[in-house]
């Protein structure tokens, strides 16, 4: 298994005779810039197309890329599930990238959904670690919302197939919430 920026990556299992892949892409505020990290490995046996097109990160409300492949390929997915959209922000590319484009495409303005691997890419293959840097940007100027996000597919014949975003607050943020949360309970006693 491949780890990297504190990022545990899902890989993949056997259950039920069927294969098991997951990504995880964390974003996070840090010092002035929002960065996205991601992993993991993904099973595209059941997926359809495979329509090559060069990627690279951006954000945006129905999308999401991590790390750069040139070229890179598109899938469907069949029986897709999970929210519509990432965000409310504009098409925002990133600054700085590096490792394997990992994308998802949310079908959120009607479309369906499909993620983005690099070209020859082999399900099971590990993918990662990817990084993506927003320079000066916060979660509010890009329209992220905090919170965790998962899309799911080829649920007919399997339900362990996953796509995460979470989108969490800066460290310093929970530690002084954390800290103030401990100083509210003190003053109660």
């Amino acid at each position: 298994m491949k780890t990297g920026f504190g990022l545990a990556l899902t890989v993949a299992l056997l259950t039920g005779g069927a294969a098991s892949a997951g990504v995880i892409v964390t974003v996070e505020e840090t010092g002035g810039d929002v960065v996205m990290t991601g992993g993991g490995t993904l099973d595209l046996s059941l997926a359809t197309g495979g329509l090559v097109d060069s990627f690279f990160p951006v954000i945006a409300d129905d999308m999401l890329f991590v790390g750069q492949s040139d070229p890179g390929q598109l899938f469907g997915l069949v029986n897709f599930a999970g929210p519509g959209f990432v965000g409310s922000g504009p098409y925002t590319s990133a600054d700085s990238w590096t490792g394997d484009i990992i994308g998802i495409l949310t079908g959120g303005h009607g479309g369906g959904g499909a993620l983005a691997v690099p070209f020859g890419y082999v399900s099971g293959d590990p993918l990662g670690p990817s990084t993506a840097t927003y320079t000066g940007e916060t979660f509010a100027s890009l329209g992220l919302t905090e919170g965790s996000y998962t899309w799911t597919w080829d649920t007919a014949v399997r339900s362990d197939d996953f796509f995460t975003l979470d989108i969490i607050p800066e460290p310093t943020a929970l530690s002084l919430l954390a800290l103030g949360g401990m100083a509210m309970i003190r003053r109660r006693r």
